[in-house]
């Protein structure tokens, strides 16, 4: 005679917390097999499964996509939504009725996944320049049909105004794909002022980072995780990032990043005792020469990657 499963002796309200510490690779394999144990588990488990989607590949994403649009209660449990996408040339030449982007597009302006609080999208280097567009009308809507979003990471995606056809005159970036200077610190805009985790790969910028920063200050009090990458090679920043204050800050990656005021950028460092992790090592010059640290310096700090010869 079969022993029951030990795991369902455990409350119902633990697998969540179990599912939430799962590596993002390994948590569809690892609740569908949770699942297979008995009914019990398998009633717990399996709307966990849809309300953290983690899908990897075209061919789940546009599956997925197409029973969020199909069925709309299916998209009122999930939660996260993480897509890793490439695109395959039947997609490519017409033959599916949309790709990742287009389909995601409507299923945020539908409205289908009202309580959605993270978005994870991740366009492969397959992806030619003209496909893995999101108009800004892409954020509003999702701001608006995502009032409960706290997390946005846009990975190999570029965005554009709505109207950029409309003003060529005011357009800049890769040629061929015209991106208006004011996108970034439009998408900053109409970000929640809550949310807790921004990554943006930022495009080397023909002006000043100042108005960009000013924007970025005015969702710094909620950020526990901050993600800035440049883009198009590295990018000489002035001071407007060392004035920023990030009081609960846990985590900060910054990458192709250059700056020659390493001493104010001690400075920085010095406000943001929180961090517990901090990647600087694409980057260059954050410390001054012959840095020592003090006692007291970055407490918490569980994980450091830089790039720094001289620090003591």
């Amino acid at each position: 005679m079969a022993h029951p499963s030990p795991l369902s002796n455990l409350i119902a309200e633990i697998y969540p917390i179990i599912a939430s510490h799962l590596p993002l690779s390994l948590t569809p394999p690892t609740l569908l097999s949770l699942a297979l144990t008995n009914r019990h588990i398998s009633e717990i488990v399996l709307p966990i499964l849809y309300s953290r989607l983690i899908l990897k590949n075209e061919d789940d994403a546009l599956k997925m996509i197409h029973r969020l649009l199909a069925e709309p209660d299916l998209g009122k449990s999930v939660r996260e939504l993480h897509i890793l996408s490439d695109l395959s040339l039947v997609t490519l030449h017409g033959k599916n009725p949309f790709d990742v982007v287009t389909g995601l597009t409507k299923v945020i302006s539908g409205g289908f996944i009202p309580f959605m609080h993270t978005l994870d999208l991740h366009l492969s280097s397959g992806w030619p320049e003209s496909s893995r567009v999101l108009r800004t009308d892409f954020l509003v809507d999702l701001r608006k049909n995502c009032p409960r979003l706290r997390g946005l990471i846009l990975r190999g995606v570029t965005v554009i105004d709505a109207d950029v056809s409309k003003n060529p005159c005011l357009t800049w970036g890769t040629p061929g794909l015209p991106v208006r200077r004011s996108v970034l610190c439009s998408c900053l805009l109409i970000a929640r002022k809550d949310v807790t985790n921004l990554t943006l790969n930022l495009v080397k910028f023909t002006f000043t980072y100042e108005k960009f920063f000013k924007k970025l200050s005015s969702l710094s009090y909620n950020l526990h995780t901050l993600n800035l990458r440049g883009f198009l090679g590295p990018c000489t920043t002035d001071t407007s990032l060392f004035k920023l204050t990030f009081p609960n800050l846990l985590s900060l990656t910054l990458a192709g990043f250059v700056t020659h005021i390493s001493r104010e950028a001690t400075t920085f460092w010095v406000r943001h005792p929180t961090l517990e992790y901090l990647d600087i090592s694409p980057s260059l010059k954050w410390f001054p020469d012959n840095f020592v640290t003090s006692p007291g310096f970055l407490p918490n700090l569980k994980h450091l990657k830089v790039i720094h010869n001289g620090i003591q």
